[in-house]
C-alpha cells in the first residue's frame, strides 16, 4: 500500500511536468516566431530540445553545457522566467530527473 501511494505521487509529478513542458515548448515557439520572422522552428524539433524543455520544468542542479545543448538551454532560459510567472507554475523538486526528461522528451517529440 505504501509503495502504491509513492508510485501515484511519482506518476502525478511526471504527468504535471510533462503537461507544463508541452505548453512551455509551444510558448517558446510562438514567442520566438513572433519576435523573429526568421526563427527556424525546424532546428528545434528534436528529442533533445523537448528533453531539455521538460528538464527545465523541475528544480534540479544545473550543469555547464556546450554546443547544441548550450544553444537549446539559452533559448529555453530566454523564456523560462516569463513563462513561469504567467503560468503560475511552481517547479517541483525532482532530483535525478534526467532519465525522466529523456523519456518524456521523446514522448513529446513523437506526439
Amino acid at each position: 500500500q505504501q509503495y502504491c501511494e509513492r508510485l501515484y505521487q511519482l506518476v502525478d509529478l511526471v504527468h504535471n511536468t510533462t503537461t507544463q513542458a508541452y505548453a512551455f515548448a509551444k510558448y517558446i515557439f510562438i514567442n520566438d516566431a513572433a519576435r523573429d520572422p526568421n526563427f527556424n522552428i525546424q532546428e528545434n524539433i528534436m528529442e533533445k530540445f523537448f528533453s531539455e524543455v521538460w528538464h527545465s520544468m523541475v528544480n534540479k542542479a544545473e550543469h555547464r553545457t556546450q554546443g547544441e545543448t548550450a544553444r537549446i538551454r539559452e533559448l529555453i532560459n530566454r523564456h523560462k522566467d516569463e513563462y513561469l510567472r504567467k503560468s503560475g507554475y511552481d517547479r517541483p523538486a525532482f532530483p535525478y530527473s534526467q532519465q525522466c526528461s529523456s523519456y518524456e522528451g521523446t514522448k513529446i517529440y513523437t506526439a
